[in-house]
């Protein structure tokens, strides 16, 4: 299984509120959330390994998004809020440490959405 940007949608979007004098933050769902959330029927891979596999297209996406004027991007990752366990935690910390070094043009904000993290969430040490 390979994957690659097969649309453009994000950055157009970008540019279209550009040309009437709108600088907007895109949104995109997360790597990790869009894996553990999605159906994935016939894969070879876990789930680990697909959002890793992931990564490389998502950091397309910001290069593309960055080199279009963003400075900042909404990554929802929704599965924040769940209680997950130590390896998927240690998953995202890989992730987003990969991503920040393969993209570092443009400013991420990680977004989840029914709770706040301060009493649930403790940072895996791949992300300090």
């Amino acid at each position: 299984m390979e994957f690659h940007v097969a649309a453009t949608k994000p950055v157009e979007e970008f540019l279209e509120a550009k040309a009437v004098g709108l600088l907007s933050r895109p949104v995109l769902l997360g790597p990790v959330s869009l894996t553990l959330l999605g159906k994935i029927r016939g894969a070879d891979r876990g789930p680990a390994a697909i959002a890793t596999a992931l990564v490389e297209v998502y950091a397309d996406v910001l290069k593309q998004l960055a080199s279009a004027g963003a400075a900042w991007v909404q990554v929802d990752e929704p599965c924040l809020c769940l209680d997950l366990p130590p390896a998927v935690r240690e998953l995202f910390g890989r992730i987003y440490k990969r991503l920040a070094s393969s993209t570092p043009g443009i400013k991420v904000l990680i977004a989840t959405y029914f709770s706040d993290l301060r009493d649930t969430w403790n940072w895996p040490s791949a992300c300090r």
